[in-house]
C-alpha cells in the first residue's frame, strides 16, 4: 500500500510539473511572438546538446530582451548580434522567430569556439554554458518539425493548467467573502 501510495504521488507531481511546464511555454510564446512549435523544437534541440529546457526558456526570454535593448541602441548587443550574422537592418524588420534562428546559424556556422560561446552568453545568458551551439544549429529544423504535434498537446495542456489556476484563484476568492463574517468575531 506504501509503495502505491508512494508511486501516486510521484506520477501526480510528474503530471502537476508537466502542466506547468506546458503553460509557461504557452505564456513565453505569447509573450515573445515566437511560435509555440518553435519554442518547442529549440527547447528540444538544446535539452540535446547539453541543455534543459528550463535553460531553453531562459535563453529565449534573455534573448528577446537582448533584442529590445540592441534595437533601442546598445551598441554593445548591436556588435554581438553583427557577430552572429544579424544585421541592425534584421534587427528592425525580421520577426523574433526569425531573428532566433537567423542567431543561431551565425553562432552554428562560427568556426572559433571561443568567439561563439562569448556571443551565445552575451544573447542568451550564462544558462547557455555548456551548449554545443553547433549541434542545436544542426538540429534545430529538424526538432521544430518534429514539435508540430507536440505543440497541440502542449497548447491544450497549458490551457487546461491556466484554466486550473483561474478556477481556484476564483474559489479563493469566494471562499474569503464567505469567511468574513467569522473574521469579525476574531
Amino acid at each position: 500500500r506504501l509503495k502505491s501510495a508512494v508511486a501516486g504521488i510521484a506520477i501526480g507531481a510528474v503530471v502537476k510539473h508537466s502542466f506547468e511546464m506546458a503553460n509557461a511555454m504557452r505564456d513565453l510564446s505569447s509573450a515573445t511572438g515566437i511560435a509555440l512549435q518553435n519554442i518547442i523544437g529549440f527547447s528540444e534541440a538544446l535539452a540535446a546538446n547539453g541543455g534543459s529546457i528550463d535553460k531553453a526558456r531562459d535563453g529565449i526570454s534573455d534573448f528577446v530582451k537582448n533584442l529590445g535593448e540592441a534595437a533601442n541602441g546598445s551598441a554593445e548587443l548591436q556588435k554581438s548580434f553583427q557577430q552572429a550574422g544579424v544585421s541592425l537592418q534584421d534587427l528592425a524588420t525580421l520577426s523574433e522567430q526569425d531573428l532566433l534562428r537567423k542567431v543561431i546559424d551565425g553562432l552554428g556556422k562560427t568556426d572559433d569556439v571561443a568567439k561563439r560561446t562569448s556571443i551565445a552568453l552575451k544573447l542568451f545568458g550564462e544558462r547557455f554554458k555548456g551548449v554545443d551551439i553547433t549541434g542545436v544549429n544542426g538540429q534545430l529544423d529538424t526538432f521544430i518539425t518534429n514539435a508540430k504535434e507536440t505543440a497541440g498537446a502542449v497548447d491544450a495542456a497549458g490551457k487546461a493548467n491556466q484554466n486550473f489556476k483561474d478556477a481556484f484563484v476564483t474559489f479563493q476568492t469566494e471562499l474569503l467573502k464567505v469567511l468574513t463574517p467569522l473574521s469579525e468575531f476574531a
